[in-house]
């Protein structure tokens, strides 16, 4: 044996060594050279003529200045690591939804493990699938088998993804880590560790997202510049204003495009009003009081059993009035004199109703619609007083009695019913003072958004 199974060559026992002097005997002589062959057959040729035919022990030390392998049956050096070969693929084909690559060297089948990178051409638009060497095309999925939506790949982010045995996994990497691949992240929670996505202010104010987290910072976003609350300090928190000023519109471009000077014009020209001063608050529009009776009663409609819906001396008008058997009409105003909680007939005119003598008939049944309508008012309207003087013509028409006697001093002794009794007037009392008519109240600051 030429080598002893450690790397050690031995020369056969029986032939070495020789005697000086001696004839050579052509059997050992033989036997040398045959097995001298035969250690040489079995060692590496620099030329590569001859194979390898068990693993080669390095012993702690490396092969060195190896070329970089560009089969899959070549060894692999650092260099191939670092340069991704065989994993970046540079050929990347198909559509956005079906995806075909090409790395080199091609892959012969598919396997477990198998990872490759890619730089997407574009964004998908639903469902994608992924083709490698013109092999089968494969599910490509995220969190396991779930398919991926659109925009899950993102034009121009770095791809990974991993096949699993039965369909390839996005993976995350560099730029992708948000967009690309933000359903791969599991959900932070307070038991499980995690990673989630912020969500964009725009989808913070939609409000309709339920995969994504809003930070501190993104909270002021849910208020847009020009909402109006009551507030309790002295002074505005940070990103708000006091109803009580004028400010600069360049300063407050933003609230400027949103109220205007709905508030007050301030200077005009360079500021404008937050005004609200000793003012409560409507909304701004119209609204209605509607009912729609069916019956009547006592000349007057049956109305659900209401002491505050209707009020006498409300000018109202029917539609939709049919069956009844009616002096009143569809269309002309009429006024609402609230008789009792259910029963609501109507006067032609305001001063029978706030008399409180109702001349529209009613009998029978049928349908109607009664309609009481606000005023309509518009945003920055302003309204009502605090004090109010009332004058002659604002008071219910009315009559005041002047009593005579026939008997006693002074008395009148007689007169015709028929006889002028000339000019009187009864003695005059009440201040002359305008009136409170504020309600109970209590008075708090209002801040707006900027």
């Amino acid at each position: 044996m030429s080598f002893n199974g450690s790397g050690t060559y031995s020369p056969p026992a029986s032939s070495f060594p020789e005697v000086a002097d001696t004839l050579i005997d052509a059997n050992r002589y033989d036997a040398v050279i045959t097995d001298l062959a035969a250690g040489l057959s079995n060692t590496v040729c620099k030329d590569g003529q001859t194979t390898l035919t068990a693993h080669l022990p390095f012993n702690g030390f490396k092969a060195t200045n190896m070329a970089m392998g560009t089969a899959r049956t070549d060894s692999t050096t650092l260099a191939n690591i670092q340069d991704g070969t065989g994993v970046y693929v540079a050929t990347v084909a198909g559509t956005v939804d079906a995806i075909t690559l090409g790395p080199s060297p091609a892959i012969g089948a598919y396997a477990a493990g198998q990872t490759f990178r890619f730089v997407a051409v574009g964004a998908n638009t639903g469902a994608v699938t992924l083709s490698v060497s013109g092999l089968t095309a494969k599910a490509l999925t995220k969190n396991g088998t779930t398919a991926l939506v659109a925009g899950d790949v993102v034009a121009g982010n770095m791809i990974e993804v991993s096949y699993d045995g039965t369909r390839f996994i996005l993976g995350t990497l560099g730029g992708s880590l948000v967009a690309t691949v933000a359903a791969q992240l599991i959900p932070a929670t307070t038991v499980v560790q995690g990673l989630v996505e912020l969500a964009t202010d725009a989808e913070v104010i939609a409000g309709t997202d339920t995969g994504r987290v809003i930070t501190p910072s993104s909270v002021p976003t849910l208020i847009p510049p020009g909402v109006i609350w009551e507030y309790g300090g002295s002074s505005a928190p940070t990103g708000w204003l006091l109803m009580n000023q004028d400010v600069s519109r360049t300063t407050y471009a933003t609230l400027f495009g949103v109220v205007g000077t709905t508030y007050g014009a301030g200077d005009g020209s360079t500021t404008f009003g937050l005004r609200k001063e000793g003012r409560v608050t409507i909304q701004a529009g119209t609204g209605t009081t509607v009912e729609v009776p069916t019956t009547s009663s006592a000349n007057g409609f049956v109305v659900a059993s209401n002491n505050t819906k209707w009020i006498s001396g409300m000018p109202v008008v029917l539609s939709a009035f049919s069956g009844f058997t009616s002096s009143a009409t569809a269309g002309p105003t009429y006024y609402a004199v609230r008789v009792s909680a259910t029963n609501l007939r109507l006067a032609t005119t305001l001063a029978l109703a706030q008399a409180g003598t109702p001349d529209v008939t009613l009998s029978g049944s049928g349908s109607a619609t009664i309609t009481y309508t606000l005023t309509a008012r518009t945003r920055g309207e302003i309204g009502g007083e605090q004090a109010h003087a009332e004058s002659s013509t604002e008071q219910l028409a009315h009559t005041h009695g002047l009593n005579y006697s026939t008997s006693g001093s002074g008395a009148v002794a007689s007169f015709s019913a028929t006889a002028a009794l000339g000019a009187d007037s009864t003695s005059s009392k009440g201040g002359n003072a305008a009136m409170n008519i504020m309600q109970p109240f209590v008075v708090s600051h209002f801040i707006v958004k900027y």
